[in-house]
């Protein structure tokens, strides 16, 4: 259960307080700066703008683009993946490889990389979601299937990635 309550703090910063109570009825609490928030948070309009109409329907409404059409399945160039969305750096080149696919994958993200992974049920299938998030795009699935050291398989669509190369 969450209850929301408006208050003014110091130097007019408008806070959200969100309480939160257990079965046993204790009570934590959280605050969001919602000018901060409101102001980190794009709109969708400002992301159809920016972005192409396969990086907006990947990156916003989780969908996938065709394997062995995106950019990056097949290259391999020295340097950073960065967040179509944010730029935030998400993987090296280093932890990509060739699994077959049609998507990009690597078995690692970028060490500190701001990483979400969600339970996902749909299409008949139970998966894990990954997410960017600083800005909450949709990025692809992690699989348990791949190489060592990790055995994971980070399987990304090229539309929600930009590179940038270490030249």
């Amino acid at each position: 259960m969450y209850g929301f309550i408006f208050k003014q703090y110091p130097l007019n910063i408008p806070l959200v307080e969100i309480s939160t109570y257990t079965k046993t009825n204790i009570m934590t609490k959280s605050f969001i700066n919602l000018m901060s928030f409101t102001m980190s948070k794009k709109l969708n309009e400002q992301y159809k703008a920016e972005l192409s109409p396969i990086e907006y329907a990947v990156t916003r409404e989780a969908a996938t683009e065709r394997p062995f059409t995106g950019k990056y399945w097949d290259f391999w160039s020295k340097g950073t993946y960065h967040c179509i969305c944010c730029g935030t750096p998400l993987f090296e080149s280093e932890a990509k490889f060739d699994a077959g696919c049609g998507w990009p994958s690597f078995f690692v993200p970028k060490e500190h990389a701001p990483i979400e992974e969600i339970r996902d049920n749909s299409h008949g299938m139970i998966r894990t979601e990954v997410r960017c998030k600083s800005c909450d795009a949709h990025l692809g699935h992690v699989f348990e299937d791949g190489p060592e050291p990790t055995g994971l398989r980070y399987c990304i669509n090229s539309a929600s990635l930009k590179f940038d190369s270490n030249d």
